[in-house]
């Protein structure tokens, strides 16, 4: 583990995660400490701290430091005041789709860097969210797995999880509402390397990916899976149980969590933050890549959305 200065660091479990104390985020003067935060971000993919009653703007400050922040959402909304900070409420009344292992925003072409969550309103019990390390998973994979895996595209689309899972019926969304979400599809490698840390690691999730190209779906389903099952094995996750107040910050690219729905009729609020990324996830150095998906839909080669 690395010397942290400013913070005092507790991991939160031998593969991902870590406890940070020793830092008020509403009163931060000195940017050493900023560099520090985003340090063990890096190191362990997911960071938690306790006891932070932060101001919007102050919420805001951080995302910053770790560079542009998203203004918009595809599902979520915005607040007023801030454009960066989207409000994730839970309305018992209302249909929810994310109880599966993501990565969050992986349908874009340039995918979420980072994300940070803040508890406002938690059930007394219940509602905790787990972090996987893809790190860990490609790790354990073995190396010729690895290495065919590298080779490599996957697609990710956001209209087929929506269509899988029948949310636009369910929220009653007007007809035609689907055209609205067919643009956000892209192809990623199944095997990236991390552009601070530079471990490889898995990029594929069950929410967001659909099919893995160069293959059939039968086979493309079955890989898929694969990875998709590793993700649920306690040896590769760490898990929180939420606090008021509490701000979670962690890699995008290099995790998958997965929030509980366990808590009933009690809503829940959260506020969001999302990093920009500049960069599209590349593939491993010195990989030969196969080509991306575009040309094989017209072989058969990629599943139907």
């Amino acid at each position: 583990m690395n010397i942290y200065k400013h913070l005092s660091v507790q991991k939160a479990s031998p593969a991902i995660g870590a406890y940070l104390t020793g830092v008020d985020l509403n009163n931060i003067n000195d940017p050493a400490i900023y560099e520090e935060i985003r340090k063990a971000v890096h190191e362990f993919g997911v960071v938690f701290l306790h006891k932070q009653p932060l101001e919007d703007k102050n919420f805001v400050a951080l995302g910053r430091e770790f560079g542009s922040l998203e203004s918009s959402h595809p599902v979520f909304g915005v607040t007023d005041a801030f454009k960066e900070i989207q409000p994730i409420v839970y309305d018992p009344r209302e249909p929810i789709t994310t109880q599966e292992w993501h990565t969050d925003n992986t349908y874009n072409e340039f995918p979420s860097r980072y994300t940070f969550l803040r508890s406002v309103d938690i059930p007394p019990l219940g509602g905790d969210t787990l972090w996987a390390s893809n790190a860990a998973i490609y790790d354990e994979l073995g190396e010729p797995l690895q290495k065919a895996l590298e080779q490599l595209w996957a697609r990710h689309d956001l209209f087929y999880r929506m269509r899988e899972t029948a949310y636009l019926e369910r929220a009653g969304k007007p007809e035609g509402a689907a055209a609205n979400f067919l643009k956000f599809r892209t192809d990623h490698p199944v095997v990236i390397q991390h552009p601070v840390t530079g471990r490889k690691q898995i990029f594929v999730n069950r929410h967001f990916t659909t099919c893995i190209h160069h293959m059939t779906d039968q086979v493309s389903f079955r890989l898929l899976h694969l990875l998709f099952d590793m993700v649920k094995l306690p040896e590769f996750q760490c898990r929180l149980i939420w606090e008021k107040d509490m701000v979670v910050i962690w890699d995008n690219w290099a995790t998958q969590h997965y929030a509980t729905l366990d808590y009933g009729k009690y809503p829940r609020t959260m506020t969001r933050m999302v990093g920009e990324s500049a960069l599209r996830p590349s593939p491993v150095d010195g990989a030969k890549m196969y080509d991306s998906g575009v040309e094989w839909q017209s072989r058969g080669l990629l599943r139907k959305a």
